[in-house]
């Protein structure tokens, strides 16, 4: 079983526990949620990894919950930020087919298609054109580093890009 990781300020530990299938279905979200405040404060304390494991646990555990969209989009960007590129990529782009519109998605996307390849930069272009057509917000790094919380090296992509560096 997969460690499912807890947050107590910055200082964080991981605990162990079985799935049991007899827990009401309230259970898993509350957890979920719980578990996602969690992988935030890591990220607020820059604990990328172990944000990145919480998410990855939220996500192993609970695939079929509608919640843990959130957790998938945020585990794609700490990806990034742990240099796994070409991972993230492939799962934001899983992202972009199963939540088209969101404009998270398509920024982020956006982003990593350009910085990771830039011979890709129409394909960039237009994720970036529907992410501007629902939220135009991604277009303010401050926004985009106080309110959505990105990573570091998401929020220097989403940079270059904007300056087509």
């Amino acid at each position: 079983m997969i460690s499912a990781p807890h947050a107590n300020s910055c200082s964080l530990h991981a605990f162990f526990r079985k799935a049991d299938v007899s827990r009401p279905l309230f259970l898993p979200v509350a957890e979920v949620r719980q578990l996602s405040a969690a992988a935030q404060e890591a990220t607020a304390c820059e604990n990328y990894e172990q944000a990145l494991q919480t998410y990855s646990y939220i996500t192993h555990t609970y695939p079929d919950l509608a919640i843990i969209q959130y957790a998938r989009i945020k585990h794609a960007l700490l990806l990034y930020q742990a240099g796994k590129t070409t991972d993230a990529v492939l799962e934001m782009e899983g992202e972009e087919e199963e939540l088209r519109g969101n404009a998270e998605v398509h920024a982020a996307l956006a982003a990593m298609l350009y910085s990771e390849s830039p011979k890709q930069i129409d394909r960039a272009e237009t994720q970036w054109e529907i992410a501007r057509e629902f939220d135009q917000r991604f277009s303010n790094l401050d926004w985009v580093r106080k309110e959505k919380h990105w990573p570091p090296a998401m929020q220097t992509a989403l940079g270059n890009f904007l300056n087509l560096k």
